[in-house]
This record gives structure tokens, sequence and C-alpha cells, in this order.
């Protein structure tokens, strides 16, 4: 019995060197064959390094925490406004005024930093 490659790897090393190579030539201005030849170079570096691990790559990469993330995770729970309560829509669209992003922004903003939270109070047991 066999079995069939998988070509979504081949697919993947691919993409990254021909996405690699489409920011290269952009922000540096290089010319295109020495740009898919550094980044040949890098992904068959990545790919030695991480030879036969399984990899789980999210869909969405998870950014760092930048201090205006950490003021509007503080702020949503803070009690110190006059128009709005803690934890509300209200506060939402306050914070979205004050830092001047939209509030969807600030809510996706808040439901990252509410998995971050919820992810360091999770305990590790043991065997598991």
């Amino acid at each position: 019995m066999g079995r069939k490659g998988d070509q979504r790897t081949p697919a993947f090393v691919d993409y990254a060197v021909t996405s690699g190579v489409r920011h290269l030539v952009r922000e540096l201005s290089i010319s295109d064959e020495r740009a898919r030849d550094l980044m040949t170079t890098i992904v068959f570096d990545i790919c030695a390094a991480w030879a036969r691990q399984p990899l789980y790559i999210p869909a969405l990469p998870e950014l760092a925490r930048t201090a205006r993330d950490e003021r509007i995770w503080a702020a949503y729970g803070a009690a110190e406004s006059a128009t709005s309560r803690p934890f509300t829509h209200a506060r939402i669209l306050e914070i979205s005024v004050v830092e001047q992003i939209a509030p969807r922004h600030v809510y996706s903003i808040l439901q990252l930093q509410r998995q971050r939270e919820q992810v360091e109070r999770q305990g590790v047991l043991p065997g598991i």
C-alpha cells in the first residue's frame, strides 16, 4: 500500500519564497534573481532547522503586545470614567474616541487581550 505525497508542504515553501521575493524587490529594490536566491536560502535554512517537526501555523500570527493594547485593556475595566461603566459597549465607544481607532478595532484588541489573560491564568495539569 503506497502513500500519496502531501502537496501542502512544497506549496507552503514555494509561497514563502515567492512572498519573500515580492517584499524584497519592493522594499530593497534588488533584482528578482538575487531576491529569489536569498529567499530560497532562507526558506531552506528554516526547513533544515525544523525538519520533521510537526508545526501548527495559525491563521493570524500572535502579535506582540503594545503599550496601546495594555492601555486599552486597563481602560476597559477601569472605574474612573464618568460617562460609562466598565466592561460595557459604551466603554468601548469611549476608548475608540480617546485612542482614535474604530470601535471594531478596540473590540478585536480586547478579544485578543481576553484570550491572552485566559491562557496566562490557565493552569497546567501534570502529565497532560
